[in-house]
């Protein structure tokens, strides 16, 4: 009962710091939207730079949640770009995409990474990526680096792709001390800074997703959400109580 009233208070929390967010929530499923449909600007869901233009659809087929999960795939080049509306600058933060990649008519390369800083307001636009750029190759001249998934950042580690199943990609994030560790399918692709190269901590803007080849062949992601980690679900619980003790007094 305490949890519940502490998840309640955080969420609370972050509706009373972001009343504008467009994914106060954290979380997509692809549910709510038309299957059939390319999947509309909106709900925290925009083009690269802002364009409108996606060619993610939004599909009835394979999903891990009924019913639908969203289909991504090459030839258009155009990001689906989804915004964490309240935008975590500090705490510790998990990450969590279900995926799946279908072993027939395989081809290409397909990826997403979650970025640093996503600014496409303001010009010029700036744009820092994180060193969570999670890579899927699926056949390739070298034999070595087909089938397989890879941390961008460390190129080294990669694990064999898991196809025709629905597999988590998740990344535990502590922004105040500038790390992440990713996995697929719960193994270890790796620990890292979340910062990538000389750039400042910023917090978590996004997710983008991308079908890095023209020819890449259809990827599915569902069930996505950025969810705090319970110190800092705590402390969201704390902040939330005390803007809502301000308003009171204001009342």
């Amino acid at each position: 009962m305490e949890r519940k009233l502490i998840v309640m208070v955080a969420l609370l929390g972050l509706c009373l710091l972001a009343p504008n967010a467009v994914l106060a929530q954290g979380s997509d499923n692809f549910d709510s939207y038309t299957a059939g449909a390319v999947i509309p600007a909106g709900n925290g869901w925009v083009g690269w730079g802002g364009a409108a233009a996606m060619n993610g659809i939004v599909t009835a087929g394979p999903a891990n949640s009924q019913p639908n999960s969203l289909a991504v795939v090459g030839g258009a080049g155009t990001d689906q770009v989804l915004e964490f509306g309240y935008g975590p600058k500090t705490g510790q933060w998990f990450f969590s995409a279900m995926t799946y990649v279908p072993s027939a008519g395989k081809a290409g390369e397909q990826y997403f990474n979650l970025q640093n800083k996503f600014d496409q307001v303001n010009t010029p636009n700036v744009f820092q990526w994180s060193n969570v750029e999670v890579h899927w190759m699926m056949t390739n001249d070298d034999a070595n680096q087909a089938d397989t998934v890879y941390l961008g950042s460390m190129a080294d580690g990669r694990l064999p792709i898991q196809y025709d199943a629905w597999v988590e990609v998740s990344a535990d994030i502590d922004l105040d001390a500038n790390s992440v560790e990713v996995f697929y399918g719960g193994t270890s692709l790796g620990a890292t800074t979340w910062s990538k190269g000389a750039e400042a901590v910023h917090g978590i803007d996004v997710m983008d997703i991308f079908p890095i080849s023209n020819d890449a062949s259809v990827m599915y992601y569902d069930d996505i959400s950025l969810t705090p980690e319970p110190a800092t679900l705590a402390m969201l619980g704390v902040g939330g109580l005390m803007m809502l003790r301000r308003r009171r007094r204001k009342a």
